[in-house]
């Protein structure tokens, strides 16, 4: 296991920023994802890595030696690294055995050795009996299963994942998912994550560095990220989130604030910074009981959608603002037209 640092990292196509000034410090074991829409600069950062790409500024370390940097470059294979693409990348004339094999053939590992190795990380991603079968007659999610075991089988420092779940169906994610976090925790190998799906980045990672534009714009453990998001950007891409612009802070010390839209709410956090946004989850929101409650918008219910677990209702205030509120399937429902108070928990609501 390593330690990967990037520090001021800038990578350029042509006058392309695809990677701006970019600083990340993954610690021995540790299992980072980067995280961001298309365009991002996840992929590039990780290239960068890799030893796929040279960064025009700034240098990568792993372990105790600087990779990449003025006047250092070590090629990819020199550094003890695993990879595991979007597109499976296994050879179709080669068994499973052989393509999982190769990278103990490329360093000379005796037969004994790799045949010892190669069955002990088949049995690992559940593969055992499929040593000898070729590609065209393995599953997608199988395929996948090849290309983690091949990453796996030289005992890499560290392990970089690129969308690796991306071209599988939902059910095959969910396990492959499964099968990655178990084999992190039994062998702890430093790994770096990237996606576009954060249900898998919050699945997986210990910490998330979130992307856009080739800039990190927060970084933090799954929960803070979600919980405490610090940009309109990082709570809409996490999760989904009600972003309600400010008029003004009415009252700091009661923290009453003033939407745009006339309505006076109290937060429970007001934080100094420039964007003036309140941000409240769908699931943090509930319809108001009879009884009086405080911190309410009244609206129509303009849909109702029925998720199975839960019902979301997207209600549209009388500033023509939408809100979305995801209530448990089972309680109490409402229908499309019913005019409904919508309460917001002084404890949910965050202006940032």
């Amino acid at each position: 296991m390593s330690r990967i640092e990037l520090s001021n990292v800038t990578k350029l196509f042509g006058t392309v920023q695809a990677v701006a000034d970019f600083s990340m410090v993954v610690e021995k074991g540790e299992f980072i994802t980067l995280l961001g829409p298309s365009g991002s600069g996840k992929t590039t950062t990780m290239r960068v890595i890799a030893g796929l790409e040279r960064p025009d500024k700034g240098t990568v370390a792993i372990g105790d030696r600087i990779v990449s940097g003025p006047g250092a470059f070590v090629p990819t294979h020199r550094r003890s690294l695993g990879m595991v693409f979007q597109s499976y990348a296994v050879w179709p004339h080669k068994t499973v055995f052989k393509n999982v094999a190769f990278p103990l053939a490329q360093r000379g590992v005796d037969s004994a050795e790799q045949n010892r190795r190669v069955h002990a990380v088949l049995e690992k991603v559940e593969l055992g009996q499929y040593a000898e079968r070729y590609p065209s007659q393995l599953s997608g999610g199988q395929q996948q299963r090849v290309a983690l075991a091949r990453a796996l089988v030289a005992e890499p420092e560290v392990i970089l994942f690129d969308e690796p779940l991306s071209n599988l169906d939902a059910q095959l994610r969910e396990s492959m998912r499964s099968l990655i976090l178990d084999l992190h925790r039994e062998l702890k190998i430093t790994s770096v994550y990237v996606t576009h799906d954060q249900s898998e980045a919050m699945a997986l990672s210990d910490r998330v560095y979130v992307m856009d534009h080739g800039r990190l714009m927060q970084q933090g453990t799954p929960d803070e990220i979600y919980e405490k998001p610090r940009s309109a950007f990082v709570a809409g891409f996490i999760g989904k989130a009600n972003i309600l612009p400010l008029a003004e802070v009415v009252d700091t010390e009661k923290r009453l604030v003033r939407l745009a839209g006339g309505e006076v709410l109290a937060a429970g956090a007001i934080e100094q910074t420039a964007e003036k946004i309140l941000v409240v989850r769908p699931h943090q929101l509930r319809f108001a009981s009879a009884a009086a409650e405080q911190n309410l918008i009244e609206g129509k219910v303009r849909t109702v959608t029925y998720l199975g677990d839960r019902v979301r209702y997207e209600v549209e205030t009388a500033s023509l603002r939408e809100l979305i509120v995801e209530l448990v399937a089972g309680g109490p429902r409402a229908s499309e037209g019913e005019v409904v108070r919508v309460h917001f928990p002084v404890e949910h609501c965050r202006v940032i």
